[in-house]
């Protein structure tokens, strides 16, 4: 594993960037990026983004089930000069990972977003933020479908910081529209492996969605 800022929890963003781009010998999928280039990261934060922009390291490909993907990160700063992510900017996401199919060129976005929970007395539970993003995905994916053509299929993972012990991830249930699953980021740092390896273990099943896209 990569070296992980030590506020790990207290900047969600940051573990979706770890998690997509790290490796070590207990990782469930070995990702590796075309280039040596790492991802740079703020001492505070910028409009709401601690990524330098144009540092996060990429694109990076893997293999899994026999099958060769390529995987790009946007961070939001800079989804308006992306030629896919220009348009989808409605999803509001704080980091983006656009994965493809090189074989049959089909694709899925996994809209990341970060909430800092640490500490927060006020917090929904992990299954409500997960049916709440569902629906909101859901609903403005079909909007932006109509507007523009070649929208990848889409999945959304929601990173929570919180001084609480790592508990399973939550997903949105079968009868919600859209993909989701909630994933907590703890603040002890021996928790930090299981959180970051929830997050390839989702990247996994979102493939799921280009077998099954159009």
């Amino acid at each position: 594993m990569g070296l992980i800022p030590t506020s790990f929890a207290s900047r969600p963003g940051i573990g979706a960037a770890v998690a997509l781009t790290s490796n070590s010998e207990e990782s469930e999928l070995k990702i590796y990026p075309f280039t040596n280039s790492e991802a740079k990261f703020r001492t505070e934060q910028l409009c709401g983004t601690w990524l330098i922009p144009d540092s996060t390291a990429g694109p990076c490909f893997f293999e899994y089930d026999g099958k060769t993907f390529i995987i790009e990160l946007i961070d939001s700063y800079n989804a308006a000069e992306h030629e896919m992510c220009h348009h989808l900017g409605k999803l509001g996401g704080h980091l983006y990972a656009l994965i493809t199919d090189i074989d049959i060129r089909k694709q899925v976005l996994i809209v990341f977003w970060a909430i800092h929970g640490a500490g927060s007395n006020a917090m929904p539970d992990l299954k409500q933020i997960a049916m709440s993003a569902s629906k909101s995905l859901f609903s403005n994916y079909e909007s932006l479908k109509q507007l523009y053509a070649g929208v990848p299929q889409i999945a959304g993972c929601v990173l929570v910081s919180t001084l609480s012990d790592i508990t399973s991830p939550q997903t949105s249930t079968e009868t919600q529209p859209a993909k989701v699953q909630v994933i907590q980021l703890p603040s002890r740092p021996e928790q930090w492996h299981d959180a970051l390896n929830y997050i390839q273990i989702f990247l996994v099943e979102a493939l799921d969605l280009i077998k099954g896209g159009a």
